[in-house]
């Protein structure tokens, strides 16, 4: 059970427009504030990074907004930060649980945010020392008038479908998929199989990548036994997964 507070994840297969006048006109000059960044360091960040931040968030309610079994929340100590982790249903990564970390520069939405897994991940787009994961393929350029962060929730859950594996990427573990699926197959069943365990969920001192410890802010899990977890799904009105019909194609 995920204790902490989510954007709702809505159901949608393509991602939705935004009109493009409030983004532009957000673009013009505005003055600056200082804004804690989960540490000791300040830095000035504009008004209307904060704002486009905000307003994104605050966006992610509406339908098709953010991807279904995923949820993310903005860190407690900055805007620039934001947890999320997602749930995978089908495929090669089926059952994963994947944690990652999204950083907004301070010029956002003039540049384009970076996401960062801290659950280990084996896939050809996710640089495996630091868990970052490429945007180059959906995003290349980035154009802060048309690209919103729903964006690029949908890309994070998309890398994960056969269909964007299927497209070559200069990558290693490219090749092994496409050299042998059986063997690319194993070592995502074993990413997997390492996302949902104790140590990668529940141990709020696990390393994982080097850019790891998103256990200390804002999704937090934590271990419940069946009395506790039905009552909590009876307050919040919550089905279990398998009792849930969701076209998650």
């Amino acid at each position: 059970m995920l204790a902490g507070v989510f954007a709702p994840a809505h159901q949608g297969r393509e991602s939705p427009s935004q009109p493009n006048d409030v983004r532009t006109e957000r673009l013009a000059s505005a003055p600056s504030v200082v804004l804690g960044t989960g540490g000791s360091t300040k830095r000035e960040t504009s008004l209307n990074t904060m704002l486009a931040i905000t307003e994104e968030y605050a966006a992610l309610r509406q339908t098709s907004h953010c991807p279904t079994g995923m949820y993310v929340v903005p860190s407690a100590d900055s805007l620039l930060l934001w947890t999320g982790v997602l749930f995978v249903h089908k495929g090669y990564y089926a059952s994963s649980i994947l944690q990652f970390r999204i950083e907004f520069p301070q010029r956002y939405p003039e540049l384009p945010p970076t996401v960062h897994f801290t659950t280990d991940v084996f896939h050809p787009l996710v640089l495996p020392k630091y868990g970052t994961l490429t945007l180059a393929p959906r995003f290349t350029p980035w154009k802060p008038e048309d690209h919103h962060i729903f964006d690029v929730l949908y890309w994070i859950k998309y890398v994960f479908k056969k269909k964007t594996l299927d497209n070559p990427t200069p990558s290693s573990y490219s090749s092994l998929y496409r050299e042998s699926i059986s063997s690319f197959a194993g070592l995502a069943a074993q990413t997997s199989k390492l996302s949902r365990s104790q140590s990668a969920l529940f141990e709020r001192d696990q390393p994982q990548t080097l850019l790891g410890g998103a256990h200390d802010d804002g999704i937090v899990f934590r271990q419940l036994n069946d009395t506790t977890l039905n009552r909590m799904r009876q307050q919040l009105k919550v089905q279990k997964w398998e009792e849930v019909k969701v076209d998650d194609s």
